[in-house]
C-alpha cells in the first residue's frame, strides 16, 4: 500500500516496515484493518466527508475520525501537531486524545514538526480511547475507576452571571 504522506510527490512510495506504532497495537492482540488518507494541505483542510455534518472534518487525521464514525473500526489512531486529532473528533462525535509529545515512539512516522508531533487515538467511548491510550503508552494506565461511587466528590460550577 502507498505510503504518500498526502504528497502526490510520493505516488508509489512504499514503507519498508511497519511504524513503531503498529507493531506496538499488532503485538497487543489488534488487527489492523485499514490505513486512511492525509489531505494534501494536512495543516488546513481535509479531503473526507464527515458522516454526520456537510463541514469538512478538519485535520490530517480526518480519515481516521469518519472511519471511526461511520462505523468501519471502533477506533484508530493519528497524528497530531496542532489540532489533527482534536478538530475531527469534535465534528465526527468522537472522543480523542493526544499523547504528550516525546512519551509515544514516532519512528514510522511523517512528522511535521518533532518538537509538537505526537500519536493519539479516536474512539467512539472513552472506555475504547483509555484502552488504546494505554497501549500506545505502556506502564500509562488511563481504564481505571478511582472510586466506585461519587460519594465525598466535590464539583465546584462557576456562575457566569457573578
Amino acid at each position: 500500500m502507498d505510503t504518500t504522506c498526502g504528497s502526490f510527490a510520493l505516488k508509489g512510495a512504499k514503507a519498508s516496515k511497519n511504524a513503531a506504532t503498529v507493531d506496538l497495537l499488532v503485538e497487543a492482540g489488534m488487527i489492523i484493518i485499514a490505513k486512511t488518507n492525509l489531505s494534501p494541505k494536512p495543516y488546513r483542510a481535509a479531503a473526507d466527508a464527515s458522516p454526520f455534518s456537510l463541514k469538512t472534518p478538519a485535520g490530517s487525521s480526518s480519515g481516521s475520525a469518519v472511519g471511526v464514525a461511520a462505523g468501519f473500526a471502533p477506533i484508530s489512531i493519528g497524528t497530531e501537531t496542532d489540532g489533527s486529532l482534536v478538530q475531527p473528533a469534535t465534528r465526527a462525535a468522537l472522543y480523542a486524545m493526544k499523547a504528550t509529545p516525546g512519551s509515544v515512539n514516532l519512528e514510522g512516522i511523517q512528522p511535521i514538526s518533532p518538537a509538537f508531533d505526537s500519536i493519539g487515538g479516536l474512539a467512539k467511548s472513552p472506555k475504547d480511547l483509555a484502552d488504546l491510550m494505554s497501549i500506545l503508552q505502556p506502564g500509562k494506565h488511563y481504564s481505571f475507576s478511582p472510586k466506585a461511587s461519587w460519594d465525598g466528590i466535590r464539583v465546584g460550577v462557576v456562575d457566569p452571571e457573578l
